[in-house]
C-alpha cells in the first residue's frame, strides 16, 4: 500500500502558490 503525502504551499497573495503547486502535482504524477 502506497503512503499517503501531505504537502502544504503558504503564502501570501498573487506570491505564485498555484503555479507552484501544479509543478509539484506534475512532477509528483
Amino acid at each position: 500500500m502506497k503512503k499517503g503525502l501531505f504537502i502544504c504551499i503558504e503564502g501570501i497573495d498573487a506570491s505564485g502558490k498555484t503555479t507552484q503547486a501544479k509543478l509539484l502535482v506534475k512532477n509528483l504524477n
